[in-house]
């Protein structure tokens, strides 16, 4: 179980990093890494796959394609279908209540 939220974790950061929308305003040198994104949905799918990785039951993310925070000038059926997919996943760990 712990090798399949790993593989969750890994594959919602490669999600973000394509999809989620940086702040405009974001420094690295000065900003909380926590801060670098432009809304609360991309920075609660981080939230979970930081969560996972630590080996405890992620928060669901109350994140929806359609809020803003994703990149909707890439392949929006695409990312739609992946964050879809990254949702239902971390629903399952959430539900389940452990690692």
């Amino acid at each position: 179980m712990k090798e399949q939220a790993l593989k969750l974790a890994l594959e919602i950061h490669a999600f973000i990093e394509k999809y989620a929308k940086i702040k405009a305003d974001y420094d690295p040198e000065y900003d909380d890494e926590e801060d670098r994104f432009n809304g609360p949905d991309s920075s609660g799918m981080e939230a979970a796959a930081k969560r996972l990785e630590k080996g405890l039951v992620p928060y669901h993310p109350a994140s929806s394609w359609a809020s803003g925070c994703y990149k909707m000038n890439l392949d929006q059926s695409e990312g739609f279908k992946i964050h879809e997919d990254l949702n239902k996943r971390i629903d399952f760990f959430v539900k389940r209540g452990f690692i």
